[in-house]
């Protein structure tokens, strides 16, 4: 990049013609004129010209040796050092189209000076400011052929640094300098999060300082649309300008990212660094127009009321009036207040008729959105009186309702109340009174509901509406009531030994009558019949426990009856032992307060003979095991179900028929504690 006529690389002769000839002219022109001034100064008579001119010639030659002796032992005997540098040492952001400049205080040798760049950069290294032609420099130039990459740290190593008589110490020199940093982002429009972007917005990127030749920035816009990507004239934005409207209500994402470059001097990039990423923002369009409010399906239109429909934004009302229909057509007027309220004023409507408002696909709004699709609108206007729902009991017919409870009844429209009630009847009778909670009639019977009991309500035709028609059905619908349901608070223990069941279930009634006593206390009191399994041969249940309490069910053990049961019982409290009792006879002892012990079996239930040692014989069932029955559910005569504490499980309910198997296996006995 040297602009002198001659390269400083080339070299030159150090004594060249034309430095001779300079000499001697600058000698002799110096020696005339210090003779001449001599000469006329002092006058002398009968000078000798020549011998005097000859001796002011020494005398300058002396002198001009005496400067060049001079010049040379202070310009080509001691070390050159630097004196200047561009950039200067340590120095940072420097531009990446800089050239390198390093000045010594005095010529230097080029032959052995050794030059280097790190990290290497392609260019030219040459010397400059010369005392003479191609010698005697002081400076070093180097002309990067490429840009320096920004934000990097290079450092200059000059080795072998001598002046040009070589006769003083070489020296080493490092220089360091940082160039410009890569521009960052300062920020992105829209902001991350921002929502309700308009369709148009450009995107644009802000940078904290001009991206002029430093980075190559990349932008990914997803979902992906066709865009273009502008610089600002200072180099410190970009803008995005997509070819196409954004999609609305579609939540776009920008990616950023950056790679450091240096181009040659055509501007061409010839080197690219690693993408790295640099910035993401993420941003939500514009929700498309939608319909805020409207009457909805189960809802009935009044034929002589507007029709108010309310948007989400505000709209475009000329494009509204072009894109809405209605079927069937009706004469009216359209009015949109508020913007986003649209009200259609029809002159009147046909009663119990169903319509559709239609408003088409791309109807706008005034923030440039529109509806993506076809917006339907279904209403049906008022009709005649209709009940829509009742109490949601009566909706599975497997549940009942309590005794205790109100019954309502939700008209589709406003009624009149007085021709609602009058139409009302229930059956079996039920005196109530009436009270309303909007379209819903409730009617609060004055007393309990029957249990057990299959009501119908109805409601006939005439009822008056507000601003509808006269229903003209009957609304028939029939509940049944909760089953009257007695416990007792007999206490629920669990058998202590594997066949104690009898003395179980007697502990629970005798501690429910407050007696405070246990199991093995019970089984001393009845007694054991030891007598072995033999041959048909074994004990009495009928007079003590047979076999081992802890035994296995007609092997090692059996069980006993009621009788022994009825006489330990008798030890504390009234008691009855009893067989052939009715299901009525059962409830009335409950009802009086008397928990009832009873016979079946848990499983098997097969009957069993065999004689007593004595010439009994035994009828027993396999499995033979009691429980307590302590209350019951439904009619007292005819009850669904029977409420039992089993020693083994706790608290149970039996069904009726399952209840009777069990219980007839041993005749319906037991024993019921006054």
């Amino acid at each position: 990049m040297d602009s002198s006529p001659q390269s400083a690389v080339e070299g030159s002769p150090l004594i060249s013609p034309d430095l001779v000839i300079f000499y001697f002219s600058i000698f002799l022109i110096v020696t005339t004129i210090i003779y001449l001034v001599h000469h006329f100064t002092t006058k002398p008579q009968n000078p000798s010209h020549i011998k005097k001119f000859l001796i002011t010639a020494l005398i300058v030659k002396v002198f001009f040796v005496f400067l060049i002796f001079t010049a040379v032992l202070y310009y080509f005997i001691p070390s050159p050092k630097i004196s200047n540098s561009s950039p200067a040492a340590n120095s940072s952001e420097v531009p990446i189209s800089s050239k390198i400049e390093i000045t010594f205080d005095r010529p230097v040798s080029r032959s052995e000076l050794a030059k280097q760049i790190s990290p290497k950069i392609p260019g030219t290294w040459r010397f400059e400011i010369s005392y003479y032609k191609t010698h005697l420099y002081r400076k070093l130039v180097f002309y990067p052929e490429v840009t320096f990459l920004p934000d990097v740290e290079y450092t200059i190593i000059l080795k072998n640094v001598k002046n040009v008589s070589k006769l003083s110490q070489s020296n080493n020199f490092s220089l360091t300098f940082k160039t410009e940093p890569l521009p960052n982002v300062s920020s992105i429009s829209p902001q991350a999060g921002s929502n309700d972007v308009s369709l148009d917005s450009p995107i644009s990127i802000e940078l904290d300082r001009p991206n002029k030749n430093l980075a190559d920035f990349s932008f990914v816009l997803e979902p992906h649309i066709d865009h273009s990507v502008e610089v600002s004239k200072d180099y410190k934005s970009y803008i995005i300008k997509p070819k196409e409207r954004l999609k609305q209500g579609t939540e776009y994402s920008l990616k950023v990212a950056k790679a450091r470059i240096a181009k040659d001097k055509e501007g061409a990039i010839v080197f690219r660094g690693t993408q790295q990423s640099e910035s993401s923002t993420k941003f939500k369009t514009k929700l498309p127009p939608r319909i805020a409010s409207f009457i909805r399906n189960a809802e009935q239109a009044f034929v002589d009321a507007p029709l108010n429909i309310e948007f989400t934004k505000a709209m475009d009302f000329k494009s509204v009036q072009e894109n809405i229909s209605v079927e069937p057509a009706f004469a009216g007027t359209i009015v949109l207040s508020e913007d986003k309220k649209l009200s259609i004023i029809p002159k009147k409507l046909e009663f119990e008729t169903p319509y559709e408002i239609k408003i088409a696909k791309g109807t706008k709004s005034i923030d440039g959105t529109y509806t993506e699709e076809d917006i339907v609108l279904d209403f049906k206007t008022i009709g005649s009186v209709k009940i829509v729902s009742a109490s949601s009991v009566w909706e599975n017919q497997n549940e009942n309702i309590g005794v205790k409870n109100s019954l309502s009844f939700n008209f589709d429209q406003e009624v009149d109340k007085i021709s609602a009630q009058n139409n009302f009847s229930i059956t079996p009778q039920v005196d109530g009174t009436f009270t309303w909670n909007g379209n819903t009639m409730i009617f609060a019977p004055s007393h309990l509901l029957a249990y057990d009991t299959k009501y119908m309500t109805v409601f006939a035709p005439g009822i008056k509406s507000i601003r509808g028609l006269v229903s003209r059905d009957f609304f028939t619908t029939s509940f049944s009531t909760e089953s009257f349901v007695f416990i007792l608070s007999v206490p629920a223990y669990l058998q202590k030994y594997p066949l104690s069941c009898e003395a179980a279930s007697l502990r629970m009634i005798l501690i429910f009558k407050g007696i405070p006593i246990n199991e093995d206390q019970i089984l001393e009191l009845i007694g054991f019949d030891n007598t072995p399994k033999q041959d048909g041969i074994w004990g009495d249940p009928n007079a003590a426990f047979v076999g081992n309490v802890k035994g296995k069910q007609m092997v090692s053990g059996y069980g006993v009856h009621w009788g022994p049961i009825e006489r330990v019982a008798k030890i504390y409290r009234n008691a009855q032992s009893f067989s052939g009792w009715s299901l009525g006879q059962l409830t009335d002892q409950l009802l009086k307060g008397n928990p009832v012990q009873v016979w079946g079996y848990s499983r098997g239930g097969v009957a069993s003979f065999w004689n007593t040692p004595g010439g009994n014989q035994i009828q027993a069932i396999a499995g033979e095991h009691t429980m307590v029955v302590k209350g019951f559910a439904g009619k007292a005569d005819d009850p669904s179900q029977i409420i039992v504490n089993d020693p083994l499980v706790g608290e149970v309910y039996l069904s009726q028929s399952m209840f009777n198997t069990k219980w007839e296996a041993f005749g319906r006995s037991g024993v019921v504690v006054f």
